[in-house]
This record gives C-alpha cells, sequence and structure tokens, in this order.
C-alpha cells in the first residue's frame, strides 16, 4: 500500500524506535513541521541532501515541540515509527514529499542463541562503558531490538542505513552481534 509522505532528507539515519531531537529553522520546514502536528501524519526522515538522498528512510512522528522560538524556529523530538521506500519524488509544495510504501521484514525468525548474545553483548558493553546498566524488564521482540541497540552504537550514518536497508532480522543481528564483539574486545 501506497501513501504520499513530506520528506525531510538529513544528514542523519534515523531507525525505527529511536527518538531524535531536531531543531527545525528552515521556513518549509516550518511549514511541513506544522502541517504533520495539526493533522497528527508522519514525515520520512532520508538520509542526504535535497538533491541526492537515499530511496529507503523511516517514518517519523513529532512527539514534542520542546521550544518555540518568536522568530518561527522549533526544537523538536522526533521518533521512527517505519521503514519507507520512495517510490515517487514530487517538488509541488514548499518542501520535497513522495509515494512510499512501508517495508516489512522478511519472515525469518532470528536465531535465538544469536539473539541472547547479542543482548548479553549490548549489556556488558553498557555496563563497561557507563559503569551501570538496568533492564527495563519487559521483553523486546528481536527486530525493535536490533534498532534499539543499533542506534545506541553510534555507528557512521552510511552503516546506519545499511541495517535500516536489511530486510532481515537474523542478518541486522549477525552485524551488530559483530560490531558489539569488536566494542567489547577495545572496551575490555
Amino acid at each position: 500500500m501506497s501513501e504520499t509522505l513530506p520528506l525531510f532528507p538529513l544528514g542523519l539515519v534515523l531507525l525505527p524506535g529511536n527518538r531524535v531531537p531536531l531543531h527545525i529553522f528552515e521556513d518549509r520546514y516550518r511549514v511541513m513541521i506544522a502541517e504533520c502536528v495539526e493533522n497528527k501524519s508522519e514525515l520520512g526522515i532520508v538520509f542526504g541532501t535535497d538533491d541526492d538522498f537515499k530511496p529507503v528512510g523511516c517514518a517519523a512522528r513529532v512527539t514534542d515541540i520542546v521550544n518555540r522560538f518568536a522568530d518561527g524556529r522549533l526544537n523538536i523530538v522526533i521518533r521512527g515509527t517505519d521503514r519507507i521506500r520512495l517510490v515517487e519524488r514530487h517538488d509541488d509544495k514548499a518542501y520535497i514529499s513522495g509515494i512510499v510504501q512501508r517495508i516489512e521484514d522478511d519472515a525469518d525468525v532470528p536465531d535465538s542463541t544469536l539473539v541472547e548474545e547479542t543482548r548479553l553483548r549490548y549489556e556488558e558493553a553498557l555496563k563497561l562503558s557507563i559503569g551501570w546498566y538496568s533492564t527495563s524488564g519487559q521483553d523486546i521482540a528481536p527486530a525493535e531490538l536490533s534498532y534499539t541497540i543499533a542506534a545506541a552504537l553510534n555507528l557512521p550514518p552510511e552503516q546506519q542505513q545499511s541495517l535500516l536497508e536489511q530486510t532481515s532480522v537474523g542478518e541486522r543481528f549477525k552485524v551488530i552481534n559483530e560490531v558489539l564483539r569488536q566494542t567489547l574486545d577495545g572496551l575490555r
């Protein structure tokens, strides 16, 4: 199923479930954000520039308007919802928009041992880097966990984009697990 979303090219990759603060200062994005807030609708965050951005991005919702400045600028927080793929770009408004399709994960079920090993490495990395870690006590689905860990790793945008485009949860875990293994070697 296709839908039309406003698109916001940025020099960052938004992953599903991740929250990101943004400072909105350009007139066209002020209009976009105002429409999204008023209509309670989503926008698409795509990695790149107006003239050259990746076709796979992440839909997002504005979760908080932190500050409204007298000159119209805004500080907001967005949260990634679903991965999207651009089907057709439109330039008929002040901002870029386009027809997009939601991207579902493959039906593969990641190896439970790999998921648990990755989760334990992530917890150890947090303990070694910040000194403590407390689990939330809730079970997180593997797909969501893969994005949560990937967002926390502060990977280069190109590597985050690759993970965003990966439709196999198991393959995402293999990449994340290897990054964590290398990170722990350094932290230890």
